[in-house]
């Protein structure tokens, strides 16, 4: 006696069809697919350093959004019988500019996996794993760009004529002598170089000061290297110092009024791209090598979103696997370049 075959399957990963029995591989798998998701979605979050700490824009179409510039206001004094609306210099013209940022060509990271080659895996939950790398991917792009305007506009003129930073001079780079450098002025140890880059971040503290750039959402970001000889500087952990961090468990919280945080996306060569429309470079650009941390403040860097993270699975029939997804559709601009700052060893 032949077995029929049975088609009334309960699959695992079908969405409830009003209790019709799913013929499609599409359908039986469809809740499988939001797994993959969550993954990309939770890494993209949890590796990217500078995406909080910036100003985010969405846009649902067009190609560009705009940002305003504001310059500074200035004083004058009042007498006794003057008129502020007659007498001239008593009302401040507060000049303006705009800043579009563009939307980037889709960024995108993806991968297949063959049908087979997964089952033969005795890994199970490869599918998990490379999501993980997609989202991972992903945020390294987007941190990578930030910090890239973030650079630009450390070397860049205020977009405000009546802006306070102007002239080639003006730069917001400050330059650390360390181990391995162009000059001979080495630290005797890590803990020296850690005590120069605390000076450092001070002194960049100035400079933001004497921008007027506001004291609150600073933020210092580290390539790993100097992070842990920051660590390693008691100023900067000892609380006798009014420093906070742990030695034990490698964190450096403030130094300065800034926020210290440290990431491996600290761009060292300036380097355009095609798809992206926001690398126009200023007159001065300065210099990317020995790069190895930048400053800002919340409002020195724009992001513009439209498709902030999108994720995508689907089997292919004719190749026998899975295509796996991740996009995003953004574009990056640097808005107060007093606000920026750059950190060069030497």
């Amino acid at each position: 006696m032949a077995v029929p075959d049975i088609t009334k399957i309960t699959f695992g990963g079908q969405v409830d069809g009003n209790g019709a029995f799913s013929t499609t591989h599409a359908t039986q798998n469809a809740l499988f697919a939001r797994t993959f998701g969550g993954e990309i979605l939770t890494e993209f979050r949890e590796a990217t350093v500078f995406r909080d700490t910036t100003l985010q824009r969405s846009i649902a179409q067009g190609k560009a959004a705009k940002f305003p510039v504001f310059g500074n206001a200035g004083t004058s004094y009042f007498a006794p019988g003057d008129s502020i609306l007659e007498d001239t210099g008593l009302l401040q013209n507060i000049q303006r500019n705009e800043k579009l940022i563009y939307i980037n060509d889709l960024c995108i990271s993806s991968v297949f996996v063959d049908e087979l080659d997964e089952m033969k895996d005795d890994y199970n939950g490869v599918r998990q794993i490379y999501a993980s790398e997609l989202g991972r991917a992903l945020a390294n792009k987007y941190d990578t760009n930030i910090a890239h305007q973030i650079v630009l506009g450390a070397n860049a003129d205020s977009l405000s004529a009546a802006g306070p930073k102007q002239g080639a001079g003006d730069v917001n780079v400050v330059t650390v002598d360390l181990v391995g450098g162009t000059t001979t002025d080495d630290p005797a140890n890590d803990e020296e170089a850690g005590d120069r880059i605390v000076a450092a971040i001070y002194d960049m503290a100035a400079k933001f000061d004497n921008f007027s750039v506001p004291q609150g959402e600073r933020v210092v970001v580290l390539k790993p290297d100097q992070y842990y000889l920051l660590v390693q500087s008691a100023k900067a952990i000892n609380r006798d110092y009014g420093g906070a961090g742990s030695m034990a468990g490698g964190q450096v919280l403030r130094v300065g009024g800034f926020d210290v945080m440290m990431s491996v996306n600290i761009p060292t060569a300036y380097a355009t791209s095609d798809g992206d429309h926001n690398d126009g470079a200023p007159a001065n650009s300065g210099t990317f090598a020995g790069t190895f941390g930048v400053a800002y403040h919340k409002s020195a860097v724009g992001t513009v979103s439209m498709m902030d993270l999108g994720f995508e699975q689907e089997y292919l029939i004719n190749r026998q696997g899975h295509l796996l997804v991740a996009k995003m559709a953004v574009g990056h601009g640097y808005l107060r370049p007093e606000a920026c700052g750059q950190f060069i060893a030497d």
